[in-house]
């Protein structure tokens, strides 16, 4: 669609705003995306958060030394780049509010909307459905106004693996997960999945990749990757990120709630009861 109607990638979220009636006028619309699975905006809303706080910044949120993290101007800045995104309904595919992520990146595939908040994955999970022909490419993510890291990646916290303690064959369960940690085996599963693996490694030499996973992989090794997953246990056991109710993206949507209120109403929350969770985790 951005070579057919002649768009530029937007570099920046002024240019993003830009673009936004001229996908319009030709009938798109310019985001699809799933209200029952909302949080996938937090990869772009989260990286607009570290781009303006700066890998610094996110490393100081993360650990949680006070609940003054949660009044990072940078979260307020990003909830704000949301709603200035999404408040006009016309910039949605039509029902975005209730679709899951598969019926939204299916109106995404069928050319109903030229961009989608999504991962790497997109294209391996829907490897059945893509129309013949069909090229899509992952974003450098527009950068926000006062960004002290304008190319940041934000990659969502991944999955564990457990040895239990009490395993017949501990030493060799560790020696198999060093061996899927090999260059070896992190290039094999590039190459298999379309999706890179939190290791050093250079998943730029894969061959064969798709123009699409060749899109990803520039992006993760020339960006700064951010993890935002702290192991402070008032994070993971009680507030994560949006400790009030959860990610506010549906309530600024319907216009429950404004970024400054949701900002607002997340910072006092963390102020109020972070005592009260360090007590009942029994940190004090």
């Amino acid at each position: 669609m951005f070579e057919q109607y002649g768009w530029d990638v937007p570099k920046t979220v002024s240019d993003l705003l830009e673009l936004l009636p001229k996908i319009k006028a030709e009938g798109i619309a310019p985001f699809a995306w799933g209200g029952k699975v909302a949080s996938y905006w937090d990869f772009p809303v989260i990286g607009w958060w570290a781009q303006y706080e700066g890998v610094e910044g996110i490393e100081t949120y993360k650990r949680m030394e006070s609940p003054d993290v949660y009044a990072q101007e940078g979260r307020l800045v990003a909830l704000r780049t949301f709603e200035a995104l999404i408040r006009d309904p016309d910039n949605s595919v039509t029902g975005a509010e209730g679709m899951d992520h598969i019926q939204s990146q299916m109106a995404f595939l069928q050319g109903k909307a030229a961009m989608i908040p999504n991962g790497a994955w997109i294209e391996n999970e829907m490897k059945n459905s893509l129309p013949d022909g069909f090229r899509m490419k992952m974003m450098q993510l527009p950068v926000v106004e006062g960004a002290k890291s304008p190319k940041v990646n934000n990659t969502m916290a991944g999955d564990i693996a457990i040895i239990p303690a009490k395993a017949q064959n501990v030493d060799l369960a560790k020696k198999f997960l060093k061996f899927t940690a090999t260059d070896e085996m992190l290039k094999i599963f590039t190459e298999t999945t379309g999706s890179v693996r939190p290791f050093r490694y250079d998943a730029a030499s894969v061959e064969g990749l798709s123009e699409f996973t060749q899109s990803v992989v520039d992006i993760w090794q020339n960006s700064d990757n951010i993890y935002l997953y702290s192991d402070n246990p008032v994070y993971f056991s009680k507030f994560y990120d949006w400790p009030m109710a959860g990610a506010p993206y549906m309530m600024i949507f319907y216009e429950d709630e404004t970024a400054e209120s949701a900002f607002a109403g997340n910072a006092e929350y963390a102020r109020q009861y972070w005592d009260e969770a360090k007590a009942e985790l029994g940190l004090n």
